[in-house]
């Protein structure tokens, strides 16, 4: 007979901090025989490399501001811009039947670098895990615009330091108004530096949607990136103060708004890749008034889902609409409802959230999270929002063959019992029982006399 273990456990995991990390890059501005961009190769390395206060077409601030200030400093882009031209059209490198038009267009770049830098760069950085050139980007004058990253075959290779390097990975901008813009940019340097997928695409099975609240959501306007959703900042280790909030106190929590240093986190007992992030956002620094097709954003709490392994490889990552709809993962929606609307996040009018009062936001096995907010301040650069801890609490887990009733996370008032039966799967028996990492052995059920903690 197969045997099933139920568990009843708890425990905490603490992320190390990375060190600063430097990517010197590549950035080739491409020219074809029908079409050449207006802007000179130091316009384009300032748009790129300038520390601060880059502001040429209206952008708001450099690529490698962007990237400091939402790491934290632990990234530093530093990028040479160099200019080739080929003697193609443009509208050859399309794809077609025939071949693969971004492979080719990669081919022909590689091939006009080599011929008119024989002796190739110094110091460009490889990708860690990779024998491969870590940042290769082509900006080119399209009228189509856009952008897009992608995989190459690794026969193209220039030189570094005198020795060959491959170019696996390549990705592009392309602007059709000779007044280049940051956002393209960085939301393809987001797939092409640290392999992130795009959170808008809601028929892909490896994405959520996060609308304009997030850089790869797409998000901000063509000038103004939105900075990126602090899940994925945690995840490269770019947020140096993770605030635990415990599942047994009641405290009142202060976040300043738009935070790059500091997010409160709420972690799954159970599973510590399941957790939720708050921050606070208004209008402000990335964080724009209105969207790039007009509508207005809203401004407060914003409390993000986080499972880790939701959509391998990439994190499943969810908004918490405040008003408790599912409208920005539903593409039959309106525009304004899915890519955001004015009422996605929590302030002094939607004040409160719970699983119980939020059913679509239990932890994946169907358990309540045991998070209960209330309180919630108006929006403003400093928020607040009150955490309640349950009176006394008992979470019960069990693995897929098998059952624990009840399930999940119980509030059970002080002096009463609370009884739990266990429930094998047909073909299956109970091996063990655990309670608080103590062994009970194979039995049936348990109850708890005389809770009071």
């Amino acid at each position: 007979m197969r045997k099933i273990i139920l568990l009843i456990f708890c425990f905490h995991t603490l992320l190390a901090k990375s060190d600063v990390t430097t990517i010197n890059g590549l950035t080739v501005i491409v020219e074809f025989s029908d079409q050449k961009l207006a802007a000179s190769n130091n316009e384009i390395s300032s748009m790129m490399n300038q520390q601060n206060g880059f502001n040429k077409w209206n952008n708001i601030g450099s690529v490698r501001e962007f990237y400091e200030k939402e790491s934290n400093g632990k990234i530093v882009l530093n990028t040479q811009v160099i200019r080739v031209l080929l003697n193609k059209q443009v509208r050859y490198y399309d794809n077609t039947q025939n071949f693969n038009g971004r492979q080719e267009l990669v081919n022909d770049v590689v091939s006009a670098i080599n011929l008119k830098y024989p002796n190739g760069f110094t110091n460009l950085t490889s990708h860690p895990n990779s024998n491969r050139l870590w940042f290769f980007l082509m900006i080119k004058a399209d009228t189509n615009g856009g952008g897009v990253a992608y995989g190459v075959r690794d026969f193209n290779k220039i030189k570094n330091n005198n020795i060959d390097l491959p170019i696996k990975t390549a990705c592009f901008a392309s602007y059709g108004n000779n007044n280049p813009s940051i956002s393209v940019v960085c939301h393809e340097l987001g797939h092409h530096l640290f392999g992130w997928t795009d959170y808008y695409n809601n028929n892909s099975t490896t994405a959520t949607n996060l609308g304009h609240y997030c850089l790869m959501g797409s998000g901000g306007s063509s000038t103004t990136p939105h900075s990126i959703n602090p899940a994925l900042r945690h995840l490269e280790n770019w947020i140096p103060n993770i605030i635990e909030i415990p599942d047994n106190t009641t405290s009142t929590y202060t976040v300043n708004a738009n935070s790059r240093t500091s997010v409160y986190k709420f972690t799954n007992s159970f599973n510590p890749k399941e957790y939720y992030l708050i921050e606070a956002l208004v209008h402000g620094d990335y964080y724009t008034a209105i969207d790039n097709n007009g509508y207005p954003m809203d401004e407060g709490l914003a409390i993000w889902y986080v499972d880790e392994e939701g959509n391998a490889p990439y994190p499943k990552i969810k908004l918490v609409q405040a008003d408790g709809l599912d409208e920005m993962h539903d593409i039959n929606k309106s525009h304004n409802d899915h890519r955001g609307d004015l009422s996605d996040l929590f302030d002094n009018s939607f004040n409160s959230f719970n699983s119980e009062l939020y059913p679509i936001f239990t932890w994946k096995d169907g358990s309540h999270s045991g998070l209960y907010i209330t309180n919630v301040s108006t929006p403003s650069s400093t928020m607040t929002f009150r955490v309640n801890a349950r009176e006394n609490t008992i979470t019960a887990t069990s693995n897929m063959n098998g059952s624990i009733l009840p399930k999940g996370l119980l509030n059970v008032s002080n002096g009463q019992s609370q009884k739990f039966d266990f429930v094998p799967s047909i073909g299956y028996g109970i091996s063990d029982i655990l309670v608080d990492g103590v062994s009970q052995g194979p039995i049936d059920s348990f109850t708890f006399n005389n809770v009071n903690s």
